[in-house]
């Protein structure tokens, strides 16, 4: 497996990675095929941290796998642990009236963390053969490092890019953060209330899509535009270290050049600007696949506020 993910399922389209479980449609649909084949089929216990003369460390815990005794975090009193079948059982009663499916889950960092990525039926059409597809994902951590989070995640089939949600926009945001606490599963029933807004919010989210697909971008704007997400000087007299030279050149070949830009919907265009970050967010970011991973699903990003900011302006 990649370096930090664990084992994992899909169903579909090979995984970032190219590894993983291939599960059928019917394997999909079903919460304990899925798990078994994410690899995620063990539960997680509490127990009392003690030093090595035996006394009882107050307050302090270890979280242990029972299927290996793997220590995955040491937590507090309050901690409460989410099995790994009780967050896939939150999609349920979605999975029963068929509007998701399940597409990938899985482990990273040896059991650390535990997700679940389900895609909700019909796609968002931004223009003639460029959808968006919709997807909900749950997260969350064992060690105590993450809280369970629940958010839409939005990706571009043509290219495979994981879009964000704008940030600002509080019309287009379903974003749960949870703690691992006594109310936590009061806290997931609401949070599943929530996910009935969900088609509204990404039809929200498209209307801004295609506001950007329908503003042309001079270059030295979207040059403009690729320092600001980079955040490296915007002054171009500044001469700039070889690796930000570098980030810069490969932002400008993605707009000419990425998948997808191609299309009426990118080619000059600010939805192409933004998805030229998008791709390099998605395919090129950082020192590893995981490490993208991590910061798409888990990490802060205003590319799209920033996008529609300048388009507006233009």
């Amino acid at each position: 497996m990649a370096a930090a993910v664990e084992s994992m399922m899909y169903f579909g389209a090979t995984p970032w990675h190219g590894l993983g479980n291939p599960v059928s449609e019917d394997a999909a649909g079903d919460v304990a095929q899925s798990i078994q084949a994410a690899g995620l089929d063990w539960e997680v216990n509490k127990e009392q941290l003690q030093t090595s003369a035996g006394e009882v460390v107050p307050g302090a815990w270890a979280t242990i796998r029972q299927n290996d005794r793997r220590a995955l975090g040491v937590v507090g009193d309050q901690y409460t642990v989410l099995q790994n079948r009780d967050a896939f059982n939150w999609f349920q009663p979605f999975l029963d009236t068929k509007q998701v499916r399940f597409e990938t889950a899985g482990s990273l960092h040896n059991g650390e963390i535990v997700w679940a990525m389900a895609k909700l039926a019909g796609n968002l059409e931004v223009g003639k053969g460029d959808d968006v597809a919709k997807y909900l994902l749950l997260a969350h951590s064992h060690s105590g490092r993450l809280k369970v989070q629940i958010s839409t995640t939005p990706i571009r089939v043509v290219c495979q890019n994981t879009l964000r949600m704008a940030q600002q926009d509080s019309r287009t945001k379903l974003f749960s953060s949870i703690r691992h606490t006594r109310n936590m599963e009061t806290r997931l029933n609401d949070a599943r209330e929530d996910v009935a807004k969900a088609n509204h919010l990404f039809m929200l989210s498209l209307e801004k899509y295609q506001f950007l697909a329908s503003k042309r971008a001079d270059m030295a704007t979207v040059d403009q535009y690729f320092r600001k997400v980079l955040d490296i000087s915007e002054d171009k007299t500044v001469e700039l270290s070889t690796r930000n030279q570098n980030r810069l050149d490969n932002l400008k070949k993605l707009f000419f050049m990425g998948k997808g830009s191609e299309l009426q919907t990118s080619s000059g265009t600010w939805w192409g600007a933004y998805n030229a970050v998008t791709e390099y967010q998605t395919w090129e970011h950082g020192r590893t696949r995981d490490n993208r991973l991590e910061s798409l699903w888990f990490g802060k990003d205003d590319a799209l506020d920033v996008a529609l900011q300048m388009a507006t302006a233009a």
